[in-house]
């Protein structure tokens, strides 16, 4: 145990050697007209690309992305069931996914952050 690190400590030296691309559940929240909302979801992932099922306040939805594993980034797409869809890119910062959503046609926009559920999340 004395050479294991927290995930934390391990992304300040070098977040692109860090594979945080773990199937499981996620959690985090979205940013809208400054208040954040929670979402969690259940990812599962095939080489660079991942999909998924979750549910916010808004109700529940699916996942499917991609990574780009070069720039430790990734993009995907939050289908409503039965509703709209909101498009998603982030890169990895702090041990966290975080960059903004959009919804098009309409140029709703603002920011996210994500992360692999840990003991600490519970």
């Amino acid at each position: 145990m004395l050479c294991q690190f927290s995930n934390e400590f391990r992304y300040l030296f070098d977040e692109a050697a860090v594979d945080i691309w773990k199937a499981g559940s996620w959690t985090g929240y979205y940013l809208q007209n400054g208040e954040a909302t929670p979402q969690k979801f259940v990812l599962k992932f095939h080489g660079d690309s991942f999909e998924g099922l979750g549910q916010d306040k808004l109700g529940f939805f699916l996942v499917l992305g991609s990574i780009d594993r070069r720039r430790s980034a990734a993009r995907w797409v939050k289908q409503y069931i039965g509703a709209h869809a909101v498009d998603y890119e982030g890169a990895l910062s702090g041990g966290r996914l975080v960059g903004r959503w959009t919804i098009q046609p309409h140029g709703l926009s603002d920011g996210f952050a994500v992360w692999p559920c840990t003991e600490d999340d519970d």
